[in-house]
């Protein structure tokens, strides 16, 4: 999923080079704003969540909370979530790890530019 129509088709494009992974599931790109009630996802719960580049600074106080409802409303105590970013500004980053208490988070890879962490359901 992507918040950016726009990259939808390079999603796809991703998915097709690497289906031969998943051989007995479905994997698919679609649009999902954050900030938006996205009905249709309401009632799915997916048992891998990846997320690129999702935590980054934001000018916006709710922007956070959007990703934190967003992710909640995608996964279940099952779920596995593995959220990668690229490092930009951590004081300004800091407020998504505060308000992430619904989720046990484990640091699983770290070097210069980039973090990936590991994110289930308490």
């Amino acid at each position: 999923m992507t918040d950016l129509p726009e990259l939808i088709e390079l999603a796809q494009i991703n998915i097709e080079a690497n289906r031969h992974l998943f051989p007995h599931g479905s994997v698919s790109a679609e649009t999902f704003a954050w900030d938006q009630q996205n009905e249709k996802w309401n009632d799915s719960q997916f048992d891998f969540i990846l997320a690129s580049d999702v935590v980054y600074s934001t000018e916006q106080s709710t922007g956070f909370s959007h990703l934190i409802k967003a992710l909640l409303t995608l996964s279940s105590k099952q779920s596995q979530i593995l959220l990668a970013y690229k490092k930009r500004y951590a004081a300004k980053e800091k407020p998504f790890w505060d308000e992430a208490v619904q989720f046990s988070i484990k640091q699983v890879y770290s070097d210069v530019d980039i973090e990936i962490h590991h994110l289930t359901l308490k």
